[in-house]
């Protein structure tokens, strides 16, 4: 059954389901031109504590980052040319995996002063297809070059080096730990059943999920503007779990093959809108 969603309704609903992070590797504590390289420390995250006594709380809490070599080294600033503290491993490969997938993340990349260099970046999403891959990324110097992504979901990023002790980064800014509700779907194909969840929601709380296939909006309404275009039609309001997450399987007519679903959630215990989606009806 279908239900007509007043536009009122999303009157106390505001947007925002992310909260941008932001790493600058910089409360590391490392000698002024200087360097402090771990032998044994493959990888670290906000729990992590170096035996020079740096840390936790290094970087934030949403990502790990990672060496395919044995250690992680911290580059002081004016360390060969470095104008901030960075951070690297000594292996060719430098991975960042995300506690929750990221839409947006941008860092950037420098070799050492003398010491020309190119990178590949791939980025990957959760089952590990490529989302992205761009390679022969100039890094001639400490000068930073950035490197951005924004896109589907990415849940780890791939960096290589040509240098056996490459690359450096810097200044990793992604949208981290959710600030509202997450909202995902599985399985939309027509004839099919399609399973809606919505994570990082008030637990116990109501959720409310609205849709539309006459488009992405935005429709405006007195309180602000939602992304789905008017008529709007919504499910069954749904109780999230003690984990904040909310979950329902609902079949798909195949006669929708080809639409998009434009869709939204709502925590209704915050009135917070999730992120939206248009997704395509396989």
């Amino acid at each position: 059954m279908k239900f007509i969603l007043p536009l009122a309704c999303f009157s106390v609903l505001s947007a925002s389901a992310f909260a941008q992070t932001h790493d600058t590797f910089d409360s590391f504590s490392v000698a002024f031109g200087g360097a402090e390289i771990f032998a044994g420390i493959a990888s670290f995250d906000e729990t992590t504590v170096f035996p020079n006594g740096s840390g936790p709380n290094l970087v934030a809490d949403g990502c790990t980052y990672s060496t395919s070599g044995d250690a992680i080294q911290w580059n002081g600033d004016t360390y060969f040319g470095m104008s901030t503290v960075t951070v690297m491993g000594n292996g060719q490969v430098f991975s960042l995996a995300y506690d929750v997938p990221t839409t947006n993340l941008s860092f950037t990349l420098q070799t050492f002063n003398g010491y020309p260099d190119s990178a590949s970046v791939t980025v990957y999403d959760a089952a590990g297809s490529i989302l992205s891959s761009t390679s022969g990324i100039s890094v001639p110097d400490a000068t930073p070059v950035p490197f951005s992504y924004s896109g589907l979901p990415a849940s780890s990023v791939s960096i290589s080096a040509g240098a056996s002790w490459g690359p450096i980064l810097d200044d990793h800014i992604y949208d981290g730990v959710p600030s509202g509700p997450v909202y995902s779907i599985a399985g939309l194909v027509g004839g099919s059943t399609a399973t809606l969840t919505v994570d990082h929601a008030t637990a116990g709380g109501g959720v409310m999920i609205g849709y539309s296939l006459a488009g992405a909006g935005p429709t405006n309404t007195p309180f602000g503007p939602v992304d789905m275009s008017a008529p709007i039609t919504t499910l069954p309001t749904l109780t999230a779990n003690a984990s904040g997450t909310a979950s329902m399987s609902t079949g798909v007519p195949a006669r929708a093959s080809g639409f998009t679903l434009y869709t939204q959630a709502a925590d209704l215990g915050t009135g917070v809108l999730s992120n939206s989606l248009a997704e395509l009806i396989l």
